[in-house]
């Protein structure tokens, strides 16, 4: 599987929580993505992290 249809399937297969975007700032800090990955993982983040504001309030 290539890492980018895994990184579009991953939002589908699991419901976010409020542990989510702390574990993807821990890939980005650790796991030394590609640029299109690490690209691709910030925008997944920050619109977690909008829905969950959403969701919270």
């Amino acid at each position: 599987m290539r890492t980018g249809r895994c990184v579009h399937q991953i939002p589908a297969r699991r419901k976010p929580s409020l542990h989510t975007p702390p574990l993807g700032e821990a890939c980005l800090r650790d796991a030394d993505p590609t640029p299109a990955l690490r690209r691709k993982l910030v925008d997944q983040l920050d619109d977690l992290r909008r829905a969950l504001k959403v969701r919270g309030a």
